[in-house]
């Protein structure tokens, strides 16, 4: 009698049996597949829902943080709330505008005269340099300007006595230390400039979210020796991560208050409007840092503002050699970096060591005086206006210098055209650049402050500047509670940016006032 499982083998033999196992297993895995792609599809769907919800829950900084670990993340990117691609467009009178083409402006070069400046930078002399400072009709205001003469530091009149400017006046924007004073400089010759340049020494520094202003000053403070971080620059010059721009003026009170005059650390900064790539080239190849402003466009994104450092240039190429936070190392040709750098009125900061301030007069020459280089960048604007009487960025620049100047009426029709020709001012202009506020503001057209501030903050609540001017419109409007909410606004996004905690103090007690139009 056989076995039983000898009868089980020859009712199934092996092929048949290995046949049905195989079988199995299939069935087993195609179950398995079925169900994996289930859950899957599940997931995908929850992953779909929930991510962008928890993606655009989370602060701007975090969202680039994230796009950068994982790129697909970038498709949830929030749509701006703002979907114009210009500012709101203003009523522009052309013969208004165009009369300003015509008129005559003292000559910069003319503040020379045997080797001295007579137009001081001091803020008490520029009536010699501007017959249309004190205009019948202009609104006066106490103190300095703001912007260039906030933005910048004061370099006295040759054989003056430097008068520091305050460091806020009643209605202007946190204004860059008196100091230096640079010392007399003869009447500029043509210093010769090297064909071609590059520094050592220098440090690349990868921006983050809207760290740019201190990835930049961080690559040239290194360059000078310096041996901090950008970290320390960011805790001081961005308190909040949300803020949207560093101004020159922030970056040059950086160096000359916090590290010169409480770390006694031995440099010194200045900025200049009206710049050239030959001043610019003059500088970086004598070795002073030298830190552009200038216009940007990111695809996606549209027109920001974005630093520039310059590390070298090379006259046969025709390009600077430059350090771009963003982009990195890199060459650009120098008529594209004079275009994008006019959308800033060819701004530029200077740093260099303190015992170096000799030199650093007789490379600037005239453009050591503050006067000379708004007079310089004004007839610039001008000349380009009547080369490319749509370019609004032109517009914008002779708007910019008239504030400078403190010529309110002239200033308002420049920024009427600029907002009206062409293609428009980009929509995050007023992120970076705050003349045409003022402007309006001491002209008495404060509902049109505040219409440009609102458009603005459309785009981004984060930015102090437009919280600033929109309050102090509302404050000359009579609208305390509201003008006191929005400088409370401007410190909650930066507690340095003391003019509205003294608007604040001012309404209090009593004591603001708008500015005079008589």
């Amino acid at each position: 009698m056989p076995e039983p499982m000898m009868i089980e083998q020859a009712h199934y033999p092996r092929a048949e049996y290995a046949a049905e196992q195989r079988l199995t297993l299939l069935k087993l895995g195609l179950g398995c597949v079925g169900v994996s792609m289930i859950l899957f599809t599940s997931l995908a769907f929850l992953v779909l829902i929930i991510t962008p919800m928890w993606f655009r829950s989370l602060p701007t900084s975090e969202q680039v943080i994230w796009m950068g670990r994982v790129p697909l993340l970038e498709a949830f990117k929030p749509t701006r709330v703002y979907s114009a691609d210009v500012l709101p467009t203003a009523a522009s009178s052309d013969e208004d505008a165009l009369a300003l083409l015509a008129t005559a402006e003292a000559s910069p070069t003319a503040a020379f005269e045997g080797g001295t400046l007579q137009a001081g930078g001091d803020g008490e002399n520029i009536a010699a340099a501007n017959p249309t400072r004190g205009l019948p009709n202009t609104p006066s205001r106490p103190g300095p300007t703001s912007v260039l003469m906030t933005n910048t530091p004061v370099i006295a009149a040759i054989g003056a006595t430097p008068t520091p400017f305050p460091t806020f006046s009643l209605d202007a924007l946190p204004t860059a230390t008196a100091t230096p004073t640079l010392p007399p400089s003869p009447v500029p010759t043509e210093i010769p400039v090297p064909v071609a340049w590059q520094g050592e020494g220098f440090r690349f520094v990868q921006q983050t979210w809207n760290t740019c202003g201190p990835a930049n000053l961080t690559q040239v403070l290194y360059y000078m020796g310096w041996r901090g971080t950008k970290d320390d620059l960011i805790q001081y010059l961005k308190p909040s991560t949300e803020d949207r721009n560093v101004s020159p003026w922030e970056m040059v009170n950086y160096v000359n208050e916090h590290l010169n005059t409480e770390r006694n650390i031995p440099l010194k900064a200045l900025m200049r409007v009206g710049g050239d790539l030959n001043l610019i080239k003059r500088l970086a190849a004598n070795g002073f840092g030298v830190i552009l402003e200038k216009g940007y466009f990111v695809a996606g994104e549209g027109w920001m503002g974005h630093y520039l450092t310059i590390q070298g240039y090379n006259d046969s190429r025709g390009e600077f050699h430059v350090l771009d936070t963003y982009r990195g190392a890199r060459w650009e040709r120098y008529n594209e970096i004079d275009e994008r750098w006019q959308q800033f009125n060819r701004l530029y900061i200077v740093v260099y060591p303190q015992e170096r301030e000799r030199e650093l007069a007789v490379l600037l020459g005239a453009h050591q005086d503050v006067t000379y280089s708004i007079q310089h960048a004004l007839s610039r604007s001008k000349e380009e206006a009547s080369i490319q009487p749509d370019n609004p960025f032109a517009w914008f620049n002779m708007g910019s210098s008239y504030v400078l100047l403190r010529d309110y009426r002239s200033a308002v029709r420049a920024f009427d055209r600029a907002r009206s020709v062409g293609a428009g001012l980009p929509w995050r202009m007023l992120w970076y650049q705050f003349t045409m506020y003022e402007a309006y503001y001491f002209a008495g057209q404060y509902s049109e402050v505040i219409a440009l501030a609102d458009a603005t903050l459309g785009t981004s609540s984060d930015l102090e500047e437009s919280h600033y001017w929109r309050g102090m419109a509302l404050a000359a409007q009579g609208n305390m509670e509201e003008a006191q909410r929005a400088f409370r606004r401007v410190l909650s996004i930066n507690p340095r940016y003391t003019p509205a905690a003294d608007r604040l103090e001012e309404i209090r007690t009593g004591r603001f006032r708008p500015p005079s139009l008589s």
